[in-house]
């Protein structure tokens, strides 16, 4: 009895094992194919556009490079499909605390807080990845979620030199007519990663809704 209860026990146990690392395999290698797959199509998108070995292997090396450090699924589409309550606790839970602590949003209501946490984007900033250009009219406002950016500006030295980490925002002086050039719509500083960065941005055109419904 004790014996067959043994062997029973161990089966058991075998087969949870088994079944638990079959199912580790089999998303892994679904990932890698996935990556494998996407990265091929870049290859030939840009062989068939004749674009230079040398930036081709630059980009290619910055896309591995990207896949094994974040998930090769797309997260915004992921988070897409959650019920709606489950998807605001979820980003809420993700963006909430830097965004109370970001001077721009301080003392916002409840409400709105939510509503930008909802239609913030994700942006995986990797090392060296130059986020925004001084002088490139500016669409979008990015905050840095975790990580580490520093500026460059030729135009407003007070920036130049500047190194930032977890809770900065940087991008929003286009948005608010505060920028440079004649239309004061144009960034006044690069924005280089100096580490993998977790960033999140919002658009021009989602700054606009709020404003209008958010007055």
């Amino acid at each position: 009895v004790f014996s067959i209860i043994s062997e029973l026990a161990g089966g058991i146990t075998f087969g949870i094992l088994a079944g638990t690392l079959s199912a580790m395999l089999a998303e892994s290698n679904a990932s890698e194919q996935k990556a494998d797959e996407q990265i091929e199509a870049l290859k030939t998108f840009m062989s068939s556009k004749r674009v230079h070995k040398t930036l081709r292997r630059q980009i290619t090396d910055q896309m591995e490079y990207f896949y094994k450090t974040k998930s090769v699924f797309d997260e915004a589409e992921i988070v897409e499909k959650l019920p709606p309550k489950f998807k605001k606790t979820l980003l809420l839970s993700m963006y909430k605390p830097q965004l109370q602590t970001c001077p721009l949003f301080a003392g916002l209501d409840e409400a709105i807080i939510t509503k930008i946490a909802i239609i913030l984007r994700p942006y995986l900033g990797v090392e060296g990845d130059s986020v925004v250009r001084e002088g490139e009219v500016g669409d979008e406002m990015y905050m840095v979620v975790k990580g580490d950016i520093t500026l460059k500006s030729s135009a407003w030295p007070k920036f130049d030199g500047k190194s930032w980490g977890d809770g900065a925002f940087f991008g929003e002086l286009p948005l608010l007519g505060m920028g440079g050039g004649p239309l004061r719509n144009k960034h006044v500083y690069d924005v280089t990663c100096t580490s993998d960065s977790d960033l999140t941005f919002l658009l021009r055109s989602q700054m606009t809704e709020l404003e209008r419904d958010y007055p």
